[in-house]
């Protein structure tokens, strides 16, 4: 723990953790197939953390080496990630959760990176992804570049007999937690009170973070390539109180913090109208967003699961929604009028009201967004209505197909939301798909949360 810099009326300033796993395994390595689980504890300490700083760093690298070929051939070529989510798609679910006491979960995340495609493509101009998103995420935004530089680099190794230890030396990553938490609140948290924070990461299944395009005699031997994270680390910021300020603190026996959580939920869709009914149970709903993906891809190395598409048919075409209602208690809410949607708009119409869902998903203190007047982003040049869904469109570097639906419940902008309590929300989706198709429906809810704390634990209340 190092002092890097005082600030004024934050006692004693600004610290740096660097946090090693509470249950680190003896070969000090992370797999779906292993340890597949990963905690950080957080102290139970009279300091606030600062949710916003927490990043996960360590290296990420492949085994079974044997299958891919290092030289000119370059089988490497063949494997890619999502250019998006990089390191991120290996992580299937996030959950905060206090450490000590009733160990009370706070925020858990399942389909992580699927949340992740909700957000980010409006979150992170197209310039980060030549800086800080490729070198720290692994994210390139270009399939190819990925597996030419990421994917090589996380696979090369050196046999034993050529001096070497047989194992891929990995590659460096460091990623932020992207969560309501982090993103949406602006609240310090004091770790004393919540008894310390847990932070818990479950680990994907190897077909769900590749996709590959191997077509040889031997199609398996591609899918026998696993990934194993290894050094890793939580770093987080925290701002140490004066002497009496953590006395205060110390002696704050119940109190209530305000912040924002996700919430996930999932659905399919196969007929041409579907209504997706949601018991949500919340008091203040913020945003909702939702995207789709058909459900052949998922855990399936011959497709991106990840990647958010329009509604597919049987024959891999991309049909647009006609129309969509949001609703509560059956009834037309927050708009009040049914939404229809141009032949062959590219659903323009239904952009409009994703962005003003995604104004939510920041913090109050730094509320800059990428999608503005001046922006002029790939990611947004999302394609023909047709575009075939097949696995040589996925791999194009010119394919950046990633559409997103949503709209927001915060009218006054005030991170005020409305209420879902005991009444269900409906979304209500009519579309060209002619064929019982199955797509998976993958929503998300950001809603206001209270959490209480008092000598009998932590309770949240949403």
């Amino acid at each position: 723990m190092t002092t890097v810099e005082q600030i004024t009326g934050l006692g004693n300033g600004l610290q740096n953790l660097i946090i090693p796993p509470a249950n680190n395994p003896s070969n000090n390595s992370y797999s779906f197939a292993g340890n597949n689980i990963i905690q950080f504890q957080l102290p139970n300490a009279p300091v606030l953390l600062d949710p916003a700083s927490i990043r996960i760093t360590g290296s990420l690298r492949f085994t079974n080496n044997e299958a891919m070929t290092q030289g000119s051939s370059g089988e490497y070529k063949k494997i890619f990630l999502d250019q998006y989510l990089g390191i991120n798609s290996i992580f299937r679910s996030v959950e905060f959760s206090s450490t000590g006491g009733n160990r009370q979960s706070i925020e858990k995340i399942q389909n992580y990176g699927q949340l992740l495609q909700c957000i980010l493509p409006a979150l992170n101009q197209t310039s980060n992804y030549q800086n800080d998103l490729q070198i720290g995420n692994l994210s390139t935004q270009n399939t190819k570049y990925g597996s030419d530089f990421i994917v090589q680099n996380a696979g090369y190794f050196l046999a034993s007999g050529s001096g070497g230890s047989g194992k891929a030396n990995g590659i460096r990553f460091s990623t932020p937690l992207y969560t309501g938490l982090t993103m949406a609140s602006g609240q310090k948290l004091p770790l004393s009170n919540l008894n310390g924070i847990t932070v818990t990461l479950e680990l994907q299944a190897d077909n769900a973070v590749f996709f590959s395009t191997e077509t040889s005699a031997n199609p398996d031997k591609l899918a026998r390539i696993k990934y194993e994270l290894f050094d890793l680390k939580l770093e987080c910021s925290t701002y140490s109180p004066s002497a009496e300020e953590k006395v205060a603190l110390m002696n704050q026996k119940k109190g209530v913090l305000q912040c924002n959580t996700f919430t996930s939920l999932f659905s399919v869709l196969q007929a041409s109208q579907t209504n997706a009914q949601f018991n949500l149970g919340i008091k203040e709903l913020i945003s909702v967003f939702f995207k789709f993906t058909p459900t052949s891809s998922v855990n399936n190395l011959s497709l991106n699961e990840y990647q958010s598409t329009r509604v597919i048919s049987a024959s891999n075409d991309t049909q647009q929604f006609t129309k969509v209602r949001f609703m509560r208690s059956g009834v037309e809410f927050p708009l009040m009028f049914p939404i229809d949607i141009v032949d062959k708009s590219l659903e323009c119409e239904l952009q409009k009201y994703y962005l003003q869902a995604l104004k939510n998903v920041h913090t109050k203190s730094n509320p800059k967004l990428s999608t503005n007047g001046f922006t002029n982003d790939v990611r947004f040049a999302i394609g023909a209505s047709d575009y075939k869904y097949t696995l040589a469109n996925q791999v194009k570097a010119f394919n950046k197909l990633n559409q997103v639906y949503g709209v927001g419940y915060d009218f006054f902008s005030s991170m005020t939301g409305a209420d879902f309590d005991g009444k269900p929300l409906t979304l209500n989706l009519e579309c060209d798909l002619a064929d019982a198709r199955t797509n998976a429906m993958y929503a998300f809810v950001l809603a206001k949360t209270m959490i209480v704390f008092d000598e009998n634990g932590v309770a949240v209340m949403n």
